[in-house]
């Protein structure tokens, strides 16, 4: 799985340069990457004991999108619209394949109103918060609440994820002394580590729970 993010990485990287300045990655960079996807690679197993391989890879292409547009929002301050494109599209699959085992195992499938929390949660980022902390985050935790949701976590995990993104930022930003009286920051910090941060981290524990 470590691979697969890897590749993900390395294939945007390229196709980054192809289409913009190319990605300022040292030594010491590449070492975060790297270890940021073993990190990654070793929580979607954890999550994944006894799941079909498929849903592995899914969440690795995912994990693997999502550390690239940290990687390009901390290093570019921008995160390019194609990053998000395999990860929507991993996480779809994930949700479909979930309706469809569940229906095929005549077990409990996702409910109309889990459905319509995801879609009115999704335009709520898009609409709202998305002029708030910009299209990038917005992206991302759309795509992380589908990927979520095909975890069988309902609409409060998602906010749970929202709300420990931010939990994670605050402490880090003060001790950094990176918040004035009103407590906004003084300069602007790329958001989507953070976010990230807590998908892995809401998803350890809330429990992945594909199969049933």
């Amino acid at each position: 799985m470590t691979g697969v993010i890897l590749g993900m990485v390395g294939a945007g990287a390229l196709i980054i340069r192809k289409w913009d300045a190319g990605l300022p990655l040292d030594r010491q960079r590449q070492f975060y990457i790297l270890a940021a996807s073993v990190l990654e690679g070793n929580i979607i197993m954890l999550l994944t004991e006894g799941e079909p391989g498929y849903i592995r890879f899914l969440l690795s292409v995912i994990g693997g999108s999502l550390l690239l547009a940290s990687v390009t929002d901390i290093l570019l301050c921008q995160v390019h619209n194609f990053i998000w494109w395999p990860a929507l599209a991993a996480a779809l699959i994930l949700l479909g394949s979930r309706y469809y085992r569940q229906c095929l195992y005549e077990a409990k499938a996702l409910s109309w109103d889990q459905l319509l929390s995801l879609v009115i949660y999704v335009l709520v980022q898009l609409v709202v918060f998305g002029s708030m902390y910009g299209r990038a985050d917005s992206y991302a935790f759309c795509v992380c609440a589908v990927a979520e949701a095909a975890g069988g976590m309902d609409i409060m995990g998602m906010l749970v994820h929202m709300i420990f993104a931010y939990s994670i930022l605050v402490p880090v930003q003060a001790w950094r002394r990176n918040i004035d009286k009103k407590g906004n920051l003084i300069q602007p910090m790329p958001f989507l580590p953070y976010i990230v941060t807590a998908f892995w981290a809401v998803l350890l524990w809330g429990g992945w729970q594909f199969s049933y």
